[in-house]
C-alpha cells in the first residue's frame, strides 16, 4: 500500500483522545485503508439503528453535487435520508476561508503591535528554556545534598568538633592530669596536607609499668578525641623512663573527615537522576549553586536535629566554621562560641543570659517580632526619637532588659513585648508593608 496524500485527524464522539490518520491505497485491488499515525488500522464502526441497535443498511447515490444517504433497518421500520449537497457546502467553506483570512490578517497587525510587549525575543526565549532546564538540575542537586546527609557517617561528620591546637592542648592538659599525665606539650606542627604535631607528657604515677602507661594514656587520648577531628597518629605511643611521646593527626577537609569515621569501600557516589550533558552545562549555574547550598543546610540541619536526641537543649557547633550571626544580638560568632537549638543560633554571650534567667529562651528577632523588639526599632518602628526613649526608660514607660558579657559589660538590650503594653498603647507600630515607591520601565508605580 501506498499513501494516498490525503490524512485527517480523527475526533470520535465517544473517545476524547483525538489522532492522525492516514489514506493509504493498495496498488493491486485499489482497495483503501484509513492508518492511523502508529501504524494501527482503523476499523469503520458499523452504522446501528437508534430503535432496536442493529446494523443499518447503507446506500450512496450521487446526482451531480448532491449526495444521498438511505438508512434502512433490516429488523424494524426504521428508515432514514441523508442529503450533502457540496456545491452549497464549498460556498460556505470558501465564505469561512475568506473570514479565516481576514482574522488572519487582523492577528497578524495585533502582533506586529504588541510583540515586543507580550513575546519573547530570541534572546529571551532561550534565556527562559535555559532557565527551566537550570532549575529542573537545581532540584536534582538540593535533593543529592541533602540526602547525602541521611548517610550515618555524615551525621558524625557533621557534628565532630573541629579543635583549634589551643583547645586541643587545653582539652588534652585537662583530661590526662586527672589520671596523673602531667606536663602534657605539644611540640611545632608540621604543616603538610595533614597537620601533625608531636606531643609528650610525663607519667606522674610510678606505679604503673610501661605497657599499662602507654596503654592507658592511648586509650584516654582516643577516648578524648573520639568526637573531635584530631586522632593519634599511627595509634602509637612511646614511653621510656616515665616520659612518653606521640604524634597527633588534624583532618580538616569534609572528605577526609569522612574517611576517617567510614571505611572508604562504604562511601558511595550517588546516581543522578539529570542526563550527565545538562547535568554538567549548568553545573555552575546561579540557581543551581544556590540549590546545593539550601540542600547542604537542609541536610547538616536534619544531622544536628538527630544529635538532640541525646543532647536535648542543645549544643556548641565546634564545628571549625563561621562567622555565624546571633539570632538575638546580630552579633558574629564561630562555632565554639555559638549554641544551637529549635530556637535557633544563640552567641555563648546571649545563652548565658538566657541560662541565668535575665531573658527567656528568644528565637530568631524576626520570628519572635511579637514576643520582643531592639532598641533600633524604637526609632524605626514606633518613631520615638533615643533621647525621648531614655526619658521614658527613667519614667518607667519603656521596660528594657539588659544583657551582660562575661566581663558584665552590657552589650545589648531586650524589650519584651508583654512588659511595654502601656508604651505600645501609646506608641503603636508603624506599618511598614509599603516601604518605598518605585516606578517599572512604563512609569508606573510600584509599591514595595
Amino acid at each position: 500500500m501506498h499513501f494516498d496524500t490525503s490524512k485527517n485527524l480523527d475526533d470520535p464522539y465517544d473517545s476524547p483522545i483525538m489522532r492522525m490518520m492516514f489514506l493509504f491505497e493498495c496498488d493491486k485491488c485499489k482497495k483503501r485503508a484509513w492508518v492511523y499515525d502508529d501504524g494501527e488500522i482503523r476499523v469503520s464502526k458499523p452504522d446501528l439503528c437508534p430503535k432496536c441497535n442493529k446494523e443499518l443498511e447503507v446506500n450512496s447515490s450521487r446526482k451531480g453535487k448532491v449526495i444521498t444517504t438511505r438508512y434502512k433497518c433490516k429488523s424494524c421500520d426504521y428508515s432514514k435520508k441523508d442529503t450533502l449537497d457540496i456545491a452549497k457546502d464549498d460556498e460556505e467553506h470558501k465564505k469561512w476561508q475568506e473570514e479565516q483570512k481576514q482574522k488572519e490578517k487582523e492577528d497578524k497587525k495585533l502582533l506586529e503591535k504588541y510583540r515586543d510587549k507580550y513575546c519573547l525575543s530570541d534572546k529571551e526565549g532561550k534565556e527562559y528554556v535555559e532557565t527551566l532546564e537550570a532549575m529542573e538540575v537545581a532540584h536534582e542537586v538540593r535533593e543529592e545534598e541533602s540526602k547525602k546527609y541521611d548517610d550515618k557517617a555524615q551525621k558524625i561528620v557533621v557534628n565532630l568538633k573541629r579543635l583549634t591546637v589551643l583547645e586541643l592542648e587545653k582539652l588534652l592538659s585537662e583530661t590526662l592530669e586527672k589520671e596523673k599525665y602531667v606536663k602534657f606539650t605539644l611540640a611545632n606542627p608540621d604543616m603538610g596536607k595533614f597537620v601533625t604535631i608531636p606531643f609528650t607528657s610525663l607519667d606522674a604515677n610510678s606505679s604503673r609499668h610501661q605497657n599499662l602507661s602507654e596503654s592507658t594514656l592511648k586509650k584516654l587520648i582516643k577516648d578524648t578525641l573520639e568526637d573531635t577531628n584530631w586522632r593519634l597518629m599511627n595509634n602509637d605511643v612511646h614511653y621510656r623512663l616515665g616520659y612518653l611521646s606521640g604524634t597527633l593527626k588534624a583532618y580538616e577537609r569534609e572528605e577526609d573527615l569522612l574517611a576517617l569515621v567510614k571505611p572508604k569501600k562504604e562511601v558511595k557516589t550517588p546516581v543522578s537522576k539529570i542526563d550527565p550533558e545538562k547535568r554538567a552545562k549548568y553545573e555552575s549555574h546561579n540557581l543551581v549553586q544556590l540549590a546545593r547550598l539550601m540542600g547542604e543546610h537542609e541536610g547538616i540541619e536534619n544531622a544536628r536535629k538527630e544529635r538532640l536526641k541525646n543532647e536535648p537543649e542543645g549544643f556548641f557547633l565546634n564545628d571549625g566554621k563561621g562567622p555565624y550571626t546571633c539570632g538575638i544580638c546580630s552579633q558574629g560568632a564561630y562555632g565554639e562560641d555559638i549554641w544551637w537549638s529549635l530556637n535557633g543560633l544563640w552567641c555563648r554571650n546571649c545563652r548565658k543570659n538566657i541560662k541565668e534567667g535575665v531573658i527567656p529562651p528568644l528565637k530568631h528577632r524576626y520570628e519572635d517580632k511579637d514576643i520582643y523588639f531592639q532598641d533600633w526599632q524604637i526609632k524605626d518602628d514606633f518613631g520615638v526619637h533615643p533621647a525621648t526613649r531614655a526619658k521614658l526608660k527613667r519614667e518607667g514607660l519603656l521596660k528594657g532588659r539588659d544583657l551582660k558579657n562575661e566581663k558584665g559589660r552590657i552589650y545589648y538590650t531586650v524589650y519584651l513585648v508583654s512588659e511595654n503594653r502601656d508604651f505600645l498603647k501609646k506608641y503603636p507600630r508603624k506599618d511598614r508593608k509599603i516601604r518605598m515607591t518605585v516606578s517599572d520601565k512604563d512609569g508606573k508605580p510600584i509599591e514595595v
